[in-house]
C-alpha cells in the first residue's frame, strides 16, 4: 500500500504474493523506468507477453465497489466508476504522491454507475447507469448529451425510441466513432448514433427461451471488426446477430450457462473465439463456428457481482478473470488463464474481491477494481512505463506553513469564553428537549391491555377502563330496579301529590287553539 501521509520518507509499493522472492525497487529504479518509458516510442501492444505482476499499489477514493474502468487512448488519464454513484477522473501526470483523482461527479443522482468507456479519439466518454438514459461527457467531465428515455406505456418495445429500464452495458463501435450500443434490463439492445439523441438507430428485442417472456440483457459486445453483436441474458443464453440485421431472430444462439445471469462476454481479436462468464461460477470458451458446446470451461470461480468481467490480454496470450467472495471483507484473487484451455497459469491474492480488470498495452500495467472501493495497479519495474509510476517517482512535497491544519487561537493559547460555552450548552440542551417533546407528542398511545400486576395507570385510557370495571349497574335489570320504589312512592307521595295540596286543581276547558280545529276533530269522530 502507498502511505498517503505527507512525509519525507520514500514511498514503496507492496509486493504481490508470489512463490519466489521478489526484489523491492527503490525510487531510483522507478525514476529510471519512467525515463526509459518516455524515451521509448514503440508501444506496440503485441510486444506485451508476461503479465506485469511484480509490484502492486492501491488507489483509494471510492467508497463502494468499483464497477468499471476505462483508460484514455493516450494513457495519461483513466476513469473509474462505482456503486457509490460517482465517476472519478485520474491524471497520472498531475497526480501527487497522495494518489487522488482530480475530478469526481455523479452522472445520475442516486443511480449506481454500471459502465464507462472512452471514445477512440479521447475527446469524450460514455456513461451507463442504472437509469434508462445513456449520457455523453466531454474530456473535462461536463455533460455533452443525454439520450432519450423510452415510453414505458408502449407494449411493443421496438416502437419506442429509448430504453424503459436500467442500463447494464455500453460499448463504442470498434470502427465507427459515431455509433455505440447499450443493453438494458428491459430486454432490448439499442444501437445509437451521436447525430441523433432523440431516436435510436436500431432495436434488438431479446426474447427468452420461455414463450412470451422477456429476459434482461446483462452483457453485450461488438466483434473486433464490428460485424457481429453478442448479447447475453439473465436466462444464461448467448446470442449473436449480424450488425446489419435483420434483428428479428438471432443468427446463432446457445444455452451458455445454467439459467444464471451472464456478467461478461468478450470476443477474440485473432480468431473466432468468445469467452463468457456467469454468476454460476463458470468461465467458458466458445468457437462461434461451432456454437453448440464450449471448447473448455473453468468452474468454481467466485462471481457474486453483476459487473464482474473477463478480458483478453493485449496480445491474447492470457485471459484475466477476477474472483470475488460473498462478503466485502473477504479476500479475492486475480486468475490468469490460458486462452485455449482456460487452465490457471497464475493466481494472485488480493485484499478484497476483484470485480473488474483492465490491462493497458501502452503502459504494461494491470488495473483491478475491487469491492472495497480501491483500484489495485500491478506493474513491473523495467517493463512498465509511465502510468502510476509517474506519481510514485515524484519526491514527497515539503510542507509549508499553510499546509498545517492548526488553529491560530490554539497556538496563542487564548482561553475559551466560558459564558459562550455555557450558552451553547444551554441551547443544545433546549434543542434536544424540543426534539424529545415533539417526538412524544406525535407518538400514539398504546392500546389498553388488562394488567395482572399491581401497577399504577400509565395513561387516561387505562384509567377509564379500570373505573368501568368497578361499575355493577351494567349487570342489573332496569325494570326491577324502578319497581323497587313503587311501594315507597304510594305510601309516601313526595314529588306530585304535594304540589297540588294547597292549590286548586283547574283543568283546561279546551285544548284547541281555534274553532276550525275543533270542528275538524268532531267531524273526524263522527265518521
Amino acid at each position: 500500500m502507498i502511505n498517503t501521509t505527507q512525509s519525507n520518507e520514500t514511498l514503496k509499493p507492496e509486493k504481490v504474493q508470489q512463490p519466489e522472492t521478489i526484489k523491492t525497487v527503490d525510487r531510483k529504479e522507478v525514476e529510471e523506468t519512467v525515463s526509459d518509458g518516455e524515451e521509448s516510442e514503440s508501444d506496440d501492444e503485441f510486444q506485451v507477453d508476461k503479465p506485469p505482476i511484480q509490484l502492486r499499489v492501491a488507489l483509494k477514493d471510492h467508497k463502494r465497489t468499483v464497477t468499471s474502468m476505462s483508460l484514455h487512448p493516450t494513457g495519461n488519464k483513466f476513469l473509474t466508476a462505482s456503486r457509490d454513484y460517482t465517476v472519478k477522473m485520474w491524471d497520472f501526470h498531475a497526480m501527487s504522491t497522495l494518489l487522488k483523482p482530480f475530478n469526481s461527479f455523479e452522472p445520475a443522482e442516486t443511480n449506481p454507475v454500471r459502465e464507462i468507456q472512452w471514445a477512440k479519439n479521447g475527446a469524450m466518454f460514455l456513461v451507463a447507469t442504472s437509469s434508462s438514459q445513456a449520457k455523453l461527457f466531454d474530456v473535462d467531465g461536463n455533460e455533452a448529451a443525454e439520450f432519450i428515455k423510452g415510453d414505458p406505456y408502449i407494449r411493443d418495445l421496438r416502437q419506442t425510441n429509448g430504453h424503459t429500464g436500467g442500463l447494464t452495458n455500453i460499448k463504442w463501435h470498434p470502427r465507427d466513432e459515431s455509433i455505440f450500443m447499450t443493453s438494458s434490463v428491459d430486454s432490448t439492445i439499442r444501437i445509437w448514433s451521436l447525430k441523433s439523441k432523440e431516436k435510436n438507430k436500431d432495436v434488438i428485442f431479446v426474447r427468452s427461451k420461455e414463450k412470451g417472456q422477456k429476459t434482461p440483457v446483462t452483457s453485450c459486445c461488438f466483434s473486433p471488426d464490428g460485424k457481429l453483436i453478442c448479447g447475453a441474458g439473465q436466462d444464461g443464453v448467448l446470442r449473436l446477430w449480424n450488425y446489419n440485421g435483420p434483428f428479428i431472430n438471432p443468427t446463432m444462439q446457445t444455452i451458455g450457462h445454467k439459467k444464471e445471469p451472464i456478467t461478461s462476454v468478450q470476443m477474440s481479436l485473432i480468431n473466432s473465439h468468445l469467452v463468457s462468464r456467469s454468476m454460476d461460477g463458470t468461465v467458458k470458451l466458445w468457437d462461434i463456428r461451432k456454437f453448440k458446446d464450449p471448447l473448455s470451461q473453468l468452474e468454481d470461480v467466485g462471481c457474486y457481482y453483476e459487473e464482474s468481467n473477463c478480458i483478453y490480454s493485449p496480445n491474447e496470450r492470457h485471459i484475466l478473470v477476477g474472483s470475488s467472495a460473498p462478503k466485502n471483507d473477504e479476500p479475492g484473487s486475480l486468475l490468469i488463464l490460458d486462452p485455449q484451455t482456460l487452465k490457471i497459469q497464475d493466481r494472485l491474492e488480493m485484499p478484497s474481491s476483484v470485480i473488474t480488470t483492465m490491462w493497458s498495452a501502452s503502459l504494461n500495467q494491470i488495473f483491478l477494481g475491487c469491492s472495497d472501493g480501491s483500484i489495485q495497479v500491478l506493474y513491473e519495474p523495467g517493463k512498465s512505463h509511465q502510468g502510476v509510476l509517474l506519481p510514485l517517482a515524484k519526491a514527497p512535497k515539503s510542507l509549508a506553513v499553510d499546509d498545517y491544519d492548526v488553529l491560530t487561537d490554539a497556538l496563542l493559547e487564548v482561553p475559551p469564553d466560558e459564558e459562550a460555552m455555557r450558552l451553547d450548552y444551554r441551547k443544545e440542551k433546549e434543542r434536544r428537549q424540543a426534539i424529545t417533546d415533539a417526538r412524544n407528542r406525535t407518538r400514539p398511545e398504546n392500546p389498553y391491555q388488562e394488567k395482572t400486576g399491581k401497577r399504577a395507570a400509565t395513561n387516561m385510557a387505562e384509567h377509564v377502563m379500570k373505573s368501568l370495571h368497578k361499575l355493577e349497574t351494567r349487570n342489573q335489570d332496569p325494570r326491577a330496579e324502578i319497581l323497587k320504589y313503587a311501594k315507597i312512592a304510594e305510601e309516601d307521595p313526595y314529588w306530585i301529590a304535594p304540589a297540588y295540596k294547597n292549590n286548586k286543581h283547574v283543568l283546561a276547558d279546551t285544548v284547541y287553539e281555534d274553532e276550525s280545529e275543533q270542528k275538524r276533530d268532531e267531524k273526524r269522530r263522527k265518521q
